[in-house]
C-alpha cells in the first residue's frame, strides 16, 4: 500500500525478503556477520588469542542473532586457543 501511494518506506535493521526493492523503498541496516567478526577479533586480541568465552545471544527469532553468532564463530576458527564454554540466549 505504501509503494502504491508513493509513500517512502524505510526498513530499519530489517532486511526485506525481496532481493530488489521498488523505487522509494530502502533498507538501513548493519552487516551482522561482519559485526560479529569485528566483535570477536577485538576480543581475541584482548585475550591474546587464548582463553574461554561465553556467547550470549539475543532473541533467537531474530536473524541478526544468528548472523552475528556466525561471524563470531568464523573468527574463532583462526584462534584455536579460544574456547566457547557456554552459548545461550538472553532474549534481549
Amino acid at each position: 500500500a505504501a509503494v502504491a501511494a508513493k509513500t517512502p518506506l524505510v526498513y530499519v535493521n530489517r532486511h526485506p525478503d525481496e532481493p530488489t526493492l521498488p523505487e522509494g523503498v530502502v533498507t538501513v541496516a548493519s552487516n551482522d556477520i561482519e559485526a560479529g567478526q569485528l566483535q570477536m577479533r577485538y576480543l581475541a586480541q584482548k585475550l591474546g588469542g587464548k582463553g574461554n568465552v561465553a556467547i550470549i545471544m539475543g532473541d533467537l527469532a531474530q536473524n541478526a542473532t544468528h548472523a552475528r553468532t556466525e561471524g563470531v564463530k568464523q573468527v574463532l576458527k583462526d584462534f584455536p586457543g579460544i574456547k566457547i564454554v557456554e552459548q545461550q540466549s538472553a532474549e534481549w
